[in-house]
């Protein structure tokens, strides 16, 4: 029986040791695959070939090797950022096979209500910030998201998801900080309990004395002996107001001048259309056919090479061909309507090399378009870093990166398409760009529409200087006058010794900031060919020479012929956009080069930045009608703050808000049609003289205000002061100074 009793135990103890090295092992095992999922996550990179992608790299750059970059290539594609959840689940089982218990209830269903709330969320939030190949929550997070959406709208789908993630949340977090307290001796009950004290003194320390809220403690009977005496009626403790802190803020006066605090605030990307989750433009089996479709037909063609990598994007996917050594470019640039012809493509365009690569570009149509929306480039970090009041979200490259420049840097940019390419929705991201980034003070507009039909809903916000021009003399005249005010800028500036409004700004208080203009002309063809003697001058001085001045031009047509876009206007306005064009003539005038009349449409552009002769490929932004009019309302809602700053305009940019009279103009850069009558001899001229007497000096804008005419008719009255000995005579931009013999007679009268 002892026997018996033996070898019971030695085989119990034997199965012991069985199971707690099975255990070990498998602690192992879960450890090891939890460092691997690690390392292929935090290693991973999208370039590297996977199960998933096609690569030209031969050796993925992943520490785990090619099975670490499909692993992370899988959980990254279904999980997002959410990915990482795995490797913190393979952990968390390690510590429950350590304590040989299998995982509670509770804490499975927590893990089910985290997969299923979080990478959604992820989706939600960082949809429009995060610049990665996949989206933040994944396919999984995203299906998840547009079910949600469908169902709930966003309100709820955000409220029913964070629920779902908090619960998950208290499921998980209950047993670790069981497994906590159990290595430490003590529940997290008591660790609580006896932090009281010490969390309670310190509230009490850091709070207010003056708002010390003294609870009642709770006291014993005492005994006869410790009772006191009460206080006399007069010895009454009576209630004390706090007497005022006279270095609290709130006893401080507010600021006398203009300040950030009594800026009105700039409108959010509440107002736009959420964007809609990224659709897969082309798939992953659509890529590797093409790939093998452009392979073969090099190959028939005699061209060798091979293919060596693709690059997916909104509207087209770059396809990269490596010709082999002693192969002429010319045999594949050659190819074009053949390579079009076999992938049934409308257009396709190479590139010929690609920039800082030996390889040939080959720009391929996607079969799905996806739209770029303003609001997914206004919330990249590429729009954010440029922190300018002239700020422009443009689109997005062909790889699917936002792009967004600065006006300031361009200075002018030069607009031209086809009718139906897109050139007035980029004209409207352009201006809802600005109103996003700028406050009135900040950038005023000049808009000039003869068209009629262009800027008519931005009439009445507060950047605008002036109403939206329609008649092209008018806007000749605007243009003119424009001209004067660069050169006034520039005076001031030489006399506060800098360079640049951005150095005048740092120089002088903010009260006597002018602010950026910004000139929008849709169409430049109507103004060139009605009034090209009088518009073309003003436009070629202030593309020469307003940039420092802070006055910057965007102009639009779409009819780019020589005599609309001359070689002048060319020359001083550097940054070129394209939009489809219907001859490689059109192409040519606007960018001295072909290749604007192979674009898709909608959008589709060719940009020529600033300081580079190289082309970039573009899909521009989109923005409905409905969000231009929310942005718009708010604006014309918003609170209207006097700061100064128009004030610093001056005489000649209060001109360009009159109402001045067609044909009565006339300047340096030419003449309108001037009424020749004799202006000096009417009443007006008593009025005038009337008028300089009371304000001590004279000058034409005052008397155009005063009386409401015409630039020309003041200036002969001007004239006339000027040659009767009443005022003296033109010092710079200052106003005339009036003599002192007709002061001492206005004083006589």
């Amino acid at each position: 029986m002892s026997v018996d009793k033996l070898t019971e135990k030695d085989s119990s103890r034997e199965s012991h040791h069985m199971n707690t090295l099975l255990r070990r092992v498998q602690q192992v095992f879960l450890w090891t695959l939890t460092l691997f999922l690690l390392m292929s996550l935090l290693t991973s990179n999208s370039s590297d070939p996977s199960i998933l992608t096609v690569s030209s790299l031969s050796i993925p750059r992943n520490t785990m090797g090619f099975w670490g970059a499909s692993v992370a290539a899988v959980l990254y594609e279904s999980l997002g950022l959410s990915a990482i959840l795995a490797p913190i689940l393979l952990a968390s089982l390690s510590l429950f096979h350590r304590q040989s218990k299998n995982p509670p209830p509770w804490s499975i269903l927590g893990w089910i209500l985290l997969t299923l709330s979080l990478p959604p969320l992820l989706c939600m939030i960082f949809s429009k910030t995060l610049t990665a190949p996949y989206q933040p929550g994944g396919t999984i997070g995203a299906k998840i998201l547009a079910f949600s959406l469908s169902k709930l709208n966003k309100p709820g789908s955000m409220l029913i998801l964070g629920g779902m993630l908090l619960t998950s949340l208290l499921f998980l977090l209950a047993p670790i900080v069981a497994f906590i307290g159990s290595q430490k001796g003590i529940s997290i009950t008591d660790w609580l309990r006896q932090k009281r004290d010490s969390i309670r003194s310190l509230l009490v320390k850091d709070t207010d004395p003056q708002y010390i809220v003294v609870k009642e403690e709770e006291t014993s009977p005492l005994n006869p002996s410790q009772m006191v005496e009460p206080l006399p009626a007069k010895e009454e403790a009576v209630e004390q107001k706090p007497k005022p802190n006279p270095n609290s803020k709130k006893n401080l006066p507010g600021p006398s001048g203009p300040s950030d605090f009594s800026r009105p605030p700039l409108p959010t990307s509440d107002l736009l259309d959420p964007s809609g989750t990224a659709k897969e433009v082309m798939p992953q089996s659509q890529i590797r056919e093409t790939e093998k479709t452009l392979a073969d037909l090099f190959r028939t063609y005699g061209v060798p090479g091979k293919m060596v990598g693709s690059q997916p994007g909104p509207v087209v996917t770059l396809f990269e061909f490596l010709p082999a050594p002693g192969t002429k470019v010319s045999r594949v640039t050659s190819l074009t309507s053949e390579i079009s012809m076999a992938l049934k493509a409308p257009q396709v365009n190479l590139h010929v090399p690609i920039p800082g690569k030996s390889t040939i570009g080959l720009e391929v149509p996607n079969p799905v378009r996806q739209l770029v929306t303003f609001r997914e480039i206004l919330s990249s970090p590429s729009f954010r870093s440029i922190n300018s009041p002239l700020s422009l979200a443009i689109g997005k490259t062909i790889n699917g990166d936002p792009y967004a420049v600065d006006l300031a840097r361009m200075p002018h940019l030069l607009i031209a398409g086809a009718t139906g390419t897109g050139k007035s929705v980029c004209m409207n991201v352009l201006i809802a760009s600005i109103l996003m980034s700028a406050r009135p003070e900040d950038v005023r507009f000049i808009m000039i529409d003869p068209k009629r039909l262009e800027f008519a809903p931005y009439e009445g916000i507060p950047h605008l200087l002036g109403p939206v021009i329609t008649d092209p003399k008018i806007a000749a005249s605007k243009l003119r006058i424009l001209a004067d005010e660069m050169i006034r800028r520039y005076d001031l500036m030489k006399d506060t010794g800098v360079r640049n409004i951005s150095e005048y700004r740092k120089a002088v208080p903010e009260k006597d900031w002018f602010p950026f203009i910004v000139v929008l002309i849709d169409e430049l063809a109507d103004l060139m060919l009605s009034l090209k003697k009088d518009v073309e001058p003003p436009i070629i001085r202030l593309a020469q020479m307003a940039r420092a001045a802070g006055i910057h031009l965007i102009l639009a047509t779409q009819r780019p012929s020589v005599a609309v876009l001359t070689g002048l206007i060319k020359a001083n306005i550097p940054t070129k956009i394209a939009f489809q064009v219907t001859s490689q003539i059109d192409s040519r005038v606007i960018l001295d080069q072909g290749g604007a009349e192979s674009l898709l449409g909608a959008g589709d552009m060719l940009m020529r930045p600033p300081g580079t002769d190289a082309l970039r490929r573009l899909h521009g932004a989109f923005i409905s009608e409905s969000e231009l009019s929310r942005l718009v309302t708010f604006w014309k809602e918003s609170p209207r703050v006097s700061t100064g700053t128009d004030n610093s305009l001056g005489d000649i940019m209060e001109r360009l808000t009159l109402s001045e009279i067609p044909g009565d103009q006339q300047t340096r850069y030419g003449s309108m049609d001037d009424d020749d009558s004799s202006d000096s001899n009417d009443g007006l001229y008593e009025e005038a003289v009337a008028i300089v007497r009371r304000q001590g000096k004279a000058s034409t804008s005052l008397i155009q205000r005063h009386l409401r005419i015409g630039y020309n008719r003041a200036a002969r009255i001007i004239e006339r002061m000027e040659e009767e000995g009443l005022i003296g005579k033109q010092d710079g931009s200052k106003p005339r100074p009036l003599l002192k013999g007709h002061r001492n007679h206005e004083q006589e009268d």
